[in-house]
């Protein structure tokens, strides 16, 4: 079995990216119009031909599998515990979940300009209300990997939240990426199209416990 992801810059389709399951290096071509469009998003490593680009001598843990251009994509601390926690209720190893599967989770609101849509399964759904008090309660409980995550991912809703804001936003602090609207402070997911009145932020949890990266715990509340 192949996963197989589109890889987009700028709405339009860059190429794409593979990875069998039977191998731990991903392998990246270019779309055949893209190569005539003159743009080089890896001039020096990964220029534009119609080359099959693979790096088996990248460093694992530093690469998982993929090219540079991509893998700086990937979820990193913060994301990689949701995305863990999840499979852990689904009865799955974070093992089992691919470096091109974590590419898709970041979807189109990563922090960089590529954007990474799985070649089959739903399409992107509408942005909806989140809470963001929630999320913190959530993210804390991700972090600190308590044991009863199946309770507090019982709701399905509260799941797709917590996936859709805070798996595409790289670095090891809890944050989300959200759409906020200041007329009515109503806030989105920022992970699909949230309508006429809607600005992106990037929304760091303060409040959170279980950030290692710092000595001291977090001030409560949130900040932007």
């Amino acid at each position: 079995m192949i996963t197989l992801a589109e890889v987009k810059l700028w709405g339009s389709t860059i190429g794409a990216v593979s990875l069998e399951d039977r191998s731990d290096v991903a392998a990246f071509e270019y779309a055949p119009e893209f190569m005539k469009s003159g743009i080089e998003v890896s001039p020096i490593v990964m220029p534009l031909t119609g080359s099959i680009y693979v790096f088996p001598e990248l460093p694992r843990v530093t690469f998982h599998g993929l090219p540079g251009l991509l893998a700086d994509s990937l979820p990193d601390k913060f994301g990689n515990a949701l995305i863990d926690a999840w499979l852990a209720t689904q009865g799955r190893s974070a093992d089992s979940f691919n470096a091109v599967e974590r590419l898709c989770y970041t979807g189109s609101r990563g922090m960089g300009a590529l954007e990474f849509f799985p070649s089959k399964g739903p399409k992107e759904m509408a942005s909806r209300k989140i809470e963001i008090d929630a999320l913190v309660n959530l993210a804390s409980d991700v972090l600190n990997q308590r044991s009863n995550l199946d309770t507090t991912f019982d709701d399905p809703g509260s799941l797709r939240d917590i996936l859709r804001v805070g798996t595409s936003a790289g670095g090891a602090r809890a944050k989300a990426v959200i759409a906020w609207n200041r007329k009515t402070n109503e806030v989105r997911s920022g992970q699909g199209k949230a309508g006429d009145g809607f600005e992106y932020w990037l929304l760091k949890f303060d409040g959170v416990t279980g950030n290692r990266d710092k000595e001291l715990a977090d001030p409560q509340g949130y900040g932007a």
